[in-house]
């Protein structure tokens, strides 16, 4: 058993106020649904795990960083993943939280904002079409442009997808008095993403894809003391 899980019982006594000032760890799933060349119809999304601090009790400032990603899919298909370069990409944000009272505990709700992956959203109010677009950049550092997604495809081997995400999720839950958790709900206000190009010719397109909020979902637990990014997915049982 990791070090986070047997601190976890301290971590979690029961609260009079909502949120004291520490330390937390959200596990964060959207799920998406696409149509994929060769793949046909797939179930796919990512899970993040978050690192976030408050400064002050009540649950409010967050400063919340994502500590890793792991893309989902269906079993027995291509595997996708992250690297840590986007990982890096995503930067720490600030952002304020609503909390209210609700019964055994307090309704807790967070605005993720927009996130604009593979572009400059000051260059343009449209996600870019195509990798000659002037919004594009190298998001992530890597060398590519726009943002690099890398898939492990049975048969193809590596293949590496160049793309443009503009979302915005909001988050919806309760927090529960007596442990410190909190478990709720993902509200998609805005998802598009487009395939700017692929290392693979066959990968060269653009899948119709939507959000599945009933797959998704996330949950906050505090972290006990000491425990960084490190710990993060442990203490998820990740």
């Amino acid at each position: 058993m990791s070090p986070a899980l047997l601190l976890l019982p301290s971590a979690l006594a029961a609260w009079s106020a909502p949120f004291p000032a520490g330390t937390y760890a959200m596990r964060l799933e959207t799920a998406t649904i696409a149509r994929v060349p060769v793949l046909g119809r797939t179930r796919g999304g990512s899970v993040s795990w978050l690192l976030g601090e408050l400064s002050e009790d009540g649950g409010q400032h967050w400063t919340w960083t994502t500590c890793a990603v792991e893309m989902t899919g269906a079993s027995g298909k291509a595997r996708m993943g992250l690297s840590e370069a986007f990982i890096a990409a995503m930067g720490p944000r600030k952002l304020d939280a609503d909390i209210a009272p609700a019964p055994g505990g307090w309704r807790f709700s967070l605005d993720m904002g927009t996130d604009h992956v593979g572009y400059d959203p000051s260059r343009t109010v449209q996600v870019p079409t195509a990798l000659d677009d002037p919004a594009v950049i190298d998001w992530d550092r890597d060398g590519r442009p726009a943002a690099t997604i890398d898939i492990d495809v049975p048969m193809l081997g590596p293949v590496e997808l160049y793309v443009a995400q503009r979302a915005h999720v909001r988050l919806s839950g309760t927090t529960a008095s007596a442990t410190g958790i909190t478990r709720g709900e993902v509200e998609f206000a805005h998802f598009e993403q487009r395939t700017l190009g692929a290392s693979h010719r066959m990968f060269d397109a653009n899948p119709e894809m939507w959000p599945d909020p009933e797959r998704s979902g996330f949950e906050v637990r505090p972290l006990p003391t000491g425990v960084g990014c490190s710990g993060v997915r442990a203490l998820f049982g990740d």
